[in-house]
């Protein structure tokens, strides 16, 4: 697919602001453009949200230090409005009513497809546009849906995973255990389409509440007693993770465990380093770019060492520079323009130039899925290692 770059970039949205200080008549000052969250600041995802919170606030103050956005003269600055979705349905449904009607926001971030579903109603009759941190499904992305985005691959990566994994480690069979949600079905979804693609098994596959199970053994041990080569868990929150790689090591299990978007932290102190030996995660890399560096550095600084979840935090930090992007280059604060904008063009990511991009118009009918690299990684001796920056199958999210 033939992607434009962005034609206004944010050092060129500062650097109009520069030339209208210039200008004879005094500039307006600067009004507020509000991103609300729904994200969980506590519970078993609360990694999750407590990651996303600190992350965008660290991008908004970067963006605004910057000189904010700027259009059609008008200086723009962020702010940030979240709220505790404890990862939640009905919760998170409450919280984004309040973000449309008392904070006024126009761009929604919800964390859980099953969170998501409830709420997507509200934020497309306000006109505001929605951005997932979820695994996609048709139910809630297509043509249909033009104002909802996902941030990134997420039951589409066992398309790679499935494949990395039989070519190099031999993996034939695969247990998936997921949540008993929306987000479990999309990922069983997806897991059906690209297994055989991938030339692997899905041998069984069961679904658990995350939100309120804790002792996973009695599903575990008749799935373990079957011969595999992979515990996907892929789609269940960084506490529920923990929990299921400890106790399927106590039972016996020493093969290979997925999962994506890995918070290393909650996974560190639910699981150790013993327990995680195996433990294959996108995305995680070690070759970092000048910005990936200044962005990690700045943010230890900042929140510490231990608030650090991982590359997650990279693909999270985009978010702002995609919005503030997609608002510059459309010149423009009409929703749908900016969205239709978004969907073709190519930003300059923390992940270099180019870094970053839409794609699904061939699974899903339209560009909402951001693409960005994809780089392997696995526990091995108490570390992370990078094993590679995989590629994602041209012929599934599109024709490239």
């Amino acid at each position: 697919m033939k992607k434009k770059l962005a034609a206004f970039c944010l050092t060129t949205a500062i650097l109009l602001t520069a030339l209208a200080g210039c200008a004879t008549a005094t500039p307006a000052g600067p009004q507020v453009l509000k991103f609300g969250i729904a994200v969980p600041l506590s519970g078993p995802a609360a990694g999750w949200g407590i990651a996303i919170q600190e992350i965008l606030q660290f991008r908004i103050d970067e963006i605004n230090s910057a000189g904010g956005l700027t259009v059609d003269g008008q200086n723009y600055v962020w702010e940030l409005v979240s709220y505790d979705s404890q990862y939640m349905p009905t919760e998170t449904v409450t919280a984004v009513q309040r973000l449309l009607d008392s904070d006024q926001v126009h761009f929604v971030g919800i964390l859980g497809a099953e969170n998501l579903l409830p709420a997507q109603p509200l934020t497309e009759a306000a006109g505001a546009i929605l951005w997932g941190w979820a695994a996609a499904n048709q139910e809630y992305v297509g043509p249909e849906h033009p104002l909802t985005f996902m941030y990134a691959p997420d039951a589409e990566l066992t398309a790679v995973v499935y494949e990395y994994l039989a070519t190099y480690n031999g993996v034939r069979r695969v247990i998936s255990l997921q949540p008993d949600d929306t987000v479990g079905q999309a990922h069983s979804e997806f897991a059906n389409f690209a297994a055989p693609l991938a030339g692997v098994e899905l041998v069984a596959e069961e679904f658990v509440d995350v939100r309120s199970v804790t002792d996973f053994y009695p599903v575990l041990t008749p799935l373990l007693d079957m011969e595999l080569d992979l515990l996907d868990v892929s789609q269940c929150p960084p506490g529920v993770v923990g929990q299921i790689i400890a106790q399927a090591r106590e039972l016996g299990y020493a093969g290979p465990v997925y999962s994506a978007a890995a918070d290393m932290p909650t996974l560190i102190e639910m699981a150790g380093w013993e327990a995680l030996e195996g433990y294959y995660t996108i995305p995680y890399l070690t070759d970092l770019t000048p910005a990936q560096q200044e962005f990690q550095a700045g943010f230890i600084e900042r929140y510490g060492e231990d608030h650090w979840v991982g590359s997650l935090a990279f693909t999270v930090y985009d978010t702002m520079t995609v919005f503030s992007e997609a608002i510059v280059g459309a010149q423009s604060l009409d929703t749908t323009e900016i969205a239709e904008y978004m969907a073709d063009m190519t930003i300059e990511s923390v992940w270099g130039a180019g870094g970053g991009y839409f794609t699904g118009s061939k699974y899903y009918g339209i560009d909402r899925i951001y693409m960005t690299p994809l780089p392997l990684g696995v526990a091995r001796g108490g570390e992370m290692v990078q094993l590679a920056v995989l590629e994602y199958p041209s012929g599934i999210l599109s024709d490239q």
